[in-house]
């Protein structure tokens, strides 16, 4: 077992653990409700680090797919009596499907594609209150008894298998085509990588993740409108909290969903207006931003590369070999040179 592939297991066993632990602890309903809202805000920024974070394409259109899961999600349960496992399957599937209307979107770069996919989240809401069930009024249907500990588990299960996919994808082909991508398209279509099918096979997976937090996060509400499943929040908070975390890692989008949402919840309780309340987390935003570029997770890997070889040097490791027309380094610091 390679040290990178014991990584990633380790680092996905180390947030199932927690998971469970924090499904053991006693709590009120309240507490219980909006650490499930945080944890599905962890699953749906894990799906935004599938397209943004390992093929590198900044998308601004996650609401989209969550929106779109949320009302599948919605309908299955309330106008044909699904049940909660297949009402989400239907959240996944419509997801999905949906996606592929951003595939020619790839055909842009950069800003370019960021800014067509943030479009296209806006025609979404729009369709959605002219088209969608209720439009602007919203429609109501059976949702989680307050007390129910299924919410959790269903999202607490969902950011695991969202997690072994992402160490799936990276140690695949896909994984592969999806860094060289990343690193410079022009190049890895020189040598080969099918892009446009590389990206596409990222997108359904974001979409699909995004479509499954979606329709479980309107199965905790009840009541549904196309401001709430398509919010702009939905697009914008995923994507700052993988920037928090570290983007195209393993665990950014878990710590920085996770430090994101547990941010809005304190300014919130701190009983600051909304406009104070997003000048603080931007505020705060920036100045990990500019202190920590590569994100939380960035800095840490950092810091135990720094002791590790630290750690080897005090050791007694060898010196470097001496290089050609130089004489070895412990010569170079020697308090004398031999006449």
């Amino acid at each position: 077992m390679t040290s990178s592939l014991r990584s990633t297991m380790i680092a996905t066993g180390g947030v199932a653990l927690l998971l469970v632990v924090l499904g053991t602890l006693p709590m009120s309903a309240y507490v219980d409700g909006r650490i499930t809202q945080a944890v599905i805000f962890v699953g749906l920024a894990i799906s935004w680090n599938v397209i943004g974070g390992f093929a590198g394409q900044l998308s601004i259109g996650q609401a989209a797919f969550f929106g779109v899961g949320a009302y599948g999600a919605a309908e299955a349960v309330g106008s044909h009596g699904l049940g909660t496992l297949p009402a989400l399957g239907v959240a996944v599937v419509l997801a999905a499907v949906a996606a592929l209307i951003v595939v020619p979107c790839f055909r842009a770069r950069g800003a370019y594609f960021a800014v067509l996919t943030l479009a296209l989240a806006a025609i979404a809401m729009r369709v959605a209150e002219r088209y969608a069930p209720g439009g602007n009024s919203g429609i109501f249907y059976d949702a989680f008894e307050i007390d129910s500990t299924m919410p959790y588990l269903l999202a607490a299960g969902g950011v695991v298998v969202a997690m072994a996919l992402c160490v799936f994808v990276l140690r695949s082909k896909m994984g592969r085509g999806l860094a060289a991508v990343r690193m410079d398209l022009d190049a890895a279509r020189s040598v080969g990588v099918r892009d446009m099918a590389t990206r596409t096979q990222a997108l359904l997976l974001s979409a699909a993740i995004a479509g499954y937090f979606g329709g479980l996060y309107a199965l905790t509400l009840g009541f549904l409108d196309p401001g709430t499943a398509f919010s702009l929040d939905w697009s914008v908070a995923p994507l700052l909290a993988v920037v928090l975390g570290g983007m195209g890692t393993l665990l950014g989008p878990v710590i920085g969903g996770a430090i994101w949402f547990g941010l809005e919840e304190a300014i919130t309780q701190l009983g600051f207006t909304s406009d104070t309340a997003l000048i603080l987390q931007g505020a705060i935003l920036l100045g990990i931003a500019l202190a920590a570029p590569r994100g939380i997770v960035g800095v840490a890997t950092d810091l135990w590369r720094l002791y590790r070889d630290r750690d080897r040097g005090e050791d007694g490791a060898d010196p470097p070999p001496a290089v050609e027309g130089r004489p070895p380094a412990s010569a170079e610091t020697g308090s004398g040179v031999a006449s």
